[in-house]
């Protein structure tokens, strides 16, 4: 299952927090990246 960048920035905090962190860092890096 594939989660999008959107959703992990929305609710990386109400799921798998070692997986969310991962993926809420690279959100913020594609964000920052790509605007």
């Amino acid at each position: 299952m594939k989660i999008s960048c959107e959703v992990y920035c929305e609710n990386f905090l109400t799921i798998d927090l070692t997986i969310s962190h991962a993926n809420n860092l690279a959100c913020s890096h594609r964000m920052s990246t790509f605007g």
